[in-house]
């Protein structure tokens, strides 16, 4: 009698840690980095880039984490996408007597929601208004009409599933749905406060956060990585410009700080 009870405690335990393994989230084989697409997030200047085959394809603006909640820099990669999501209140200070809400227009996670490290996401918003913005809990935050475009660019790249499924989950709003990728896409995240949007460097200003010289080598980066010859570089120019972003925003075309042209292609994220 007391063998057979064992036998049955030991195939119980058996079925639960089974059970447990399926349905407790854990962790699967790491998949390969995709080739030709990543992700780079400037919080400062509140855009993400998409770059494919190491030049840049897409920009979007977005909104990111505010003081006390700041957006983690660093290098991540995209491994599953939700479609449809609920919305779960995390168990933070801040979500108190929040409620669990379902796919709809008013869920907070919007259309779709990217994982890129735990407890953050890429994901969908119904508040546009908040786009530009250093406001959300740490995630960014796209307009769902750009979350989906990219979700299904990552599903290009990634895999895990046909565009078919793809898809029906955009015509049907509430159908909730998981994806694993085949491959994880690298997701890099900075604060800088220089970029070279169309042909125009931008500086985001410094003061408290951001000192001059550091607005300076941001400014550096970012010609470089858009593929212009810092030989040609006007220095003086750039740094009348640096002083000039104390606190304001200010822009100029690159045409007047760099003389050359820059190289198609070599668009790189260090």
């Amino acid at each position: 009698m007391r063998e057979s009870q064992g036998i049955g405690t030991l195939r119980a335990l058996g079925l639960a840690l089974a059970l447990g393994a399926i349905w407790s989230g854990a962790p699967r084989e790491e998949q390969p980095e995709a080739e030709g697409l990543r992700i780079v997030v400037n919080t400062s200047a509140r855009k993400l880039y998409v770059y494919e085959d190491g030049k840049r394809t897409r920009t979007y603006t977005v909104a990111v984490g505010k003081r006390g909640h700041r957006t983690p820099t660093g290098r991540y990669a995209i491994s599953r996408v939700v479609w449809n999501p609920w919305w779960h209140p995390p168990n933070r200070p801040w979500a108190r007597g929040k409620k669990v809400t379902p796919p709809g227009p008013n869920n907070p996670m919007g259309r779709v929601k990217m994982y890129f490290r735990q407890m953050y996401y890429i994901h969908g918003t119904p508040e546009r208004g908040s786009l530009g913005r250093a406001v959300s809990h740490g995630c960014v935050r796209m307009a769902n009409s750009d979350a989906i475009a990219l979700a299904r660019l990552v599903h290009r790249y990634g895999g895990g599933a046909s565009s078919s499924t793809i898809d029906r989950l955009v015509r049907n709003s509430r159908m909730t749905r998981e994806i694993w990728l085949k491959r994880r896409i690298p997701v890099h995240i900075v604060a800088r406060s220089a970029a070279v949007e169309d042909g125009r460097l931008e500086l985001y200003g410094w003061g408290a956060e951001a000192e001059a010289e550091a607005v300076w080598r941001d400014a550096l980066a970012a010609l470089e990585e858009a593929g212009y010859d810092l030989a040609t570089l006007d220095r003086e120019e750039l740094w009348s410009l640096v002083v000039r972003s104390e606190g304001a925003l200010v822009s100029a075309q690159v045409a007047s700080l760099v003389k050359s042209e820059p190289a198609t292609g070599l668009a790189r994220v260090s």
